[in-house]
Order: structure tokens, then sequence, then C-alpha cells
């Protein structure tokens, strides 16, 4: 018999695979169990996570998300799945965040994938990247930076005008990020990974300096806010 839920490792997290033909409740017990099996590895940690497989309902998604988080005893960071369109895939993969859509403003761009070594990006509004930003990668832009993924290389927001902008990533390590006049160097070598735990980063300009420090709901919220 083939296996009804398939857990396979991805970039910016998990991807899980489900049967597209079975009934829904063997579909949560199977990953439940498949979870609590694996919970010494997926304890504490902050996944992102793909659904893939069969069209799922909201509420579907959320069953699963909370059976995944229950059993693994872990937090879905962000949530992006194959049902639905590109919109409602982007408004998603913030849910990690608890951003409402009326929250969510000020991006001006979005850009789908990684930015690669050697690729230099500017935008003249702020940008949502779905993706990393490799070593040797730079992103210019005139607002908001928002990295779902890692940063590895550089950002460089100007201050034309108006609240300067800020940066987030799901892992933050970056060679430079400059607001400003102001620039921020990783304490650490800047590191490309791929790994499973994250923990959501956010870089704004603060008396003069950029300041770099956990991400949380709230202070995410305030930032978009202006």
């Amino acid at each position: 018999m083939n296996s009804l839920v398939t857990i396979k490792s991805i970039p910016n997290g998990i991807k899980v695979l489900l049967d597209p033909d079975c009934d829904f409740s063997l579909i949560i017990e199977e990953l439940g169990k498949k979870f609590r099996d694996s919970k010494n590895f997926f304890k504490g940690g902050r996944l992102c996570v793909t659904f893939s497989g069969r069209v799922l309902s909201e509420v579907e998604e959320n069953t699963l998300v909370g059976t995944m988080e229950t059993n693994g005893e872990f937090t879905v960071l962000y949530l992006v799945s194959e049902s639905g369109n590109e919109e409602d895939r982007i408004t998603k993969a913030l849910a990690g965040s608890r951003l409402k859509d009326d929250d969510i403003n000020g991006f001006g761009a979005v850009y789908r994938g990684s930015v690669f070594k050697g690729e230099h990006l500017q935008f003249s509004t702020g940008v949502l990247i779905l993706g990393d930003v490799e070593p040797g990668a730079l992103i210019k832009a005139s607002g908001n930076v928002i990295i779902l993924g890692g940063l590895y290389g550089s950002v460089n927001i100007e201050c034309e005008s108006g609240t300067p902008g800020f940066v987030f990533a799901l892992e933050l390590s970056p060679e430079r990020i400059r607001i400003c006049d102001a620039r921020y160097y990783s304490p650490d070598k800047p590191r490309w990974s791929i790994k499973p735990k994250y923990q959501g980063k956010i870089a704004y300009l603060s008396e003069g300096k950029v300041i770099a420090k956990e991400a949380t709901a709230q202070n995410l919220k305030e930032m978009l806010k202006g």
C-alpha cells in the first residue's frame, strides 16, 4: 500500500505530498503519526510548509497545520499551498506573521524565485522576494524588503523621502545591509545553508544605526503600518 502522506525536504522547509483520492480523515491520521514519530527532529523548530497533491479548502489547510504543529511540536512559519491563485499564495505565505490582508502594503513589487550570485536587482518601490538572496547578490529598493527565504547577500534601501524602510528575512546572515547612510554587517560570516528551522529577523534604522533583532508578529505588523 502506498503512503498517503510523504514528507520531503525543500530549500525553504518541507513539502508534504498528499494522496489525492483517499478520505481526508485518513490523511490526518497518517500525518499525525508521521510527525509524532519525527518529533525529536522537528521539535521547537519553525518550518516553511508546502502542501501538494490535492486541492485543499482553508479549513482543511488549517486542520493539517494544527495536526503537524501539535504532533511535531513545532511552528509552521509560513504556508504556501498549491491550491488557489498566486495572490492567495503570497497572502498565505505571510500567515506565520499573523498579518491580515489590509496589513500587506508597501511591497510595490513581488519577485518570485531566488536572487543568485552576481545578480543586481533594483526596485523603485518596496519588494517581496519569494526565495533566497544568495551571497554576491544585491537588492536595491526604495521601500521595505521582505524576503521569504534567507538573506545572505546585500540589500540597499534608499531613503529619498518618507519613513525609512526595513529588511525582514527568515534567515538574516547578510554580507551587508544599508538603510539610508547607515550600514549593518552580520557579526558572523555570511552563511548559505538549507535547513528546516528558521527564526525570522528584522533590520531597521534607529537613531542613525541599523539594528537587527528577532521579528515578532507585533513588530513586523507595526513596521508595515509605518
